[in-house]
């Protein structure tokens, strides 16, 4: 039954997505610059990578996102993330430098990924993967 198999098939690409970073701790220096690196893996040719920070006891707060592969000229960032915060994007990774640091960068980030369909005016996103470990700065 070819639905069956495509079921399954989505069902595993579904599984074999991941996002995965190499430190959990960084610290710096006030003024100075950071960068935070997660690696990711998806089946999609359009993936979108998200950055998130939150602080104790408080919601994640939507840092930026950044296309990668065929999606790679997307990019959004919210409206605090303009200017000391920038992302880039490989075929099997995503950065995260801030620049200027200041006290109220001491936060923990996240590193997440979806697959996305990118259309006319918008995005349509569908599985939003948080990865497990953080970044405490």
């Amino acid at each position: 039954n070819l639905t069956c198999i495509l079921i399954k098939l989505r069902i595993n690409l579904i599984i074999s997505d991941s996002v995965t970073n190499t430190e959990t701790e960084l610290s710096g220096t006030e003024g100075k610059t950071v960068t935070l690196q997660c690696s990711y893996s998806t089946a999609s040719n359009n993936p979108l990578l998200y950055w998130y920070r939150r602080y104790p006891n408080q919601a994640l707060h939507y840092m930026l996102l950044r296309g990668a592969k065929s999606a790679s000229s997307f990019e959004h960032k919210a409206g605090f993330a303009h200017g000391r915060f920038s992302s880039t994007t490989a075929h099997d990774s995503t950065e995260l430098q801030i620049s200027a640091l200041s006290l109220s960068d001491s936060a923990i980030y996240y590193c997440a990924l979806s697959e996305c369909m990118v259309c006319k005016y918008s995005v349509l996103c569908d599985r939003l993967f948080v990865r497990q470990k953080k970044w405490t700065i």
